[in-house]
């Protein structure tokens, strides 16, 4: 069988974005950094996004190019040196990953006031919302010995999602599907959803799962204050809800159970 990495969930990160109208203006990467108290407590770790580009002088030497921050990230980390929270801004994106996952419950509004905060530090009236995403990240290793090693307790094989191949791939295989719908709920606009299964890096049967699920809007939301104006917050419980659609049609109901996403 199959068993998810964690004692509840197979979750080893969760990602949040927020995509604007608009790239970050240098005076608002300014002004976020400068209001890093109000978040030090949960990110106490900042660092410039900086871009690196080589160019060629005229007898073919490479040169560095010192190019200004383009975006900040802000981080805390696990003793280990390993990233446990980061927001990062850069291009015209707020992302916030999650790699220690304790729950939606627990989660989500950490998140939505971190959202809140820094969109209120940036100081501008101008800002809207283009598109919201919601990302997981999850991980199963195989349980038993290698030569009973069946991905069909895994992968759904009577799905028509699922290709008929993949049971006869053995322990090595490799699965990336995306598709867009049409929706009007909550907000009107496509979303896009994409999964991507690899099982290429592991050859004890290690699987790792990358799902997600994309909002694009057909009408702006203005930033403002995520948490109180609800509109984007809609948008992102509705988007948990439909990443769990997208595992539930390529999971067994036994694997389902395993990470509490089983229909009953």
């Amino acid at each position: 069988m199959f068993v998810p990495e964690r004692a509840q969930h197979a979750l080893v990160e969760v990602v949040f974005g927020i995509r604007l109208t608009r790239a970050w203006q240098p005076r608002e990467v300014q002004a976020i950094k400068s209001a890093h108290g109000v978040w030090r407590d949960l990110l106490p770790r900042v660092n410039d996004v900086q871009v690196h580009q080589v160019m060629f002088g005229p007898q073919g030497i490479m040169q560095p190019a010192i190019v200004p921050a383009t975006g900040v990230a802000f981080e805390r980390v696990n003793p280990d040196g390993s990233i446990a929270w980061r927001m990062t801004f850069d291009n015209e994106q707020i992302v916030v990953n999650c790699l220690v996952y304790e729950g939606w419950e627990v989660t989500s509004p950490i998140v939505y006031q971190l959202f809140s905060s820094a969109l209120t530090a940036a100081g501008s009236t101008d800002l809207a919302i283009s598109g919201l995403f919601y990302q997981t990240v999850d991980q199963f290793r195989w349980g038993g010995e290698v030569a009973d090693y069946d991905v069909a307790q895994l992968l759904n094989v009577e799905s028509d999602f699922v290709p008929a191949h993949i049971a006869k791939a053995g322990m090595l295989w490799h699965l990336h599907q995306g598709w867009f719908e049409d929706t009007d709920r909550p907000s009107a606009g496509p979303i896009l959803k994409r999964i991507h299964f690899d099982a290429t890096n592991d050859p004890l049967g290690g699987i790792r799962m990358d799902t997600l699920v994309d909002k694009r809007l057909n009408q702006s939301i203005v930033a403002g204050d995520f948490v109180s104006q609800r509109e984007a917050v809609d948008v992102v419980e509705w988007l948990h809800e439909e990443n769990k659609v997208v595992l539930r049609s390529f999971l067994t109901e036994e694997t389902l159970q395993s990470i509490n996403l089983h229909h009953g």
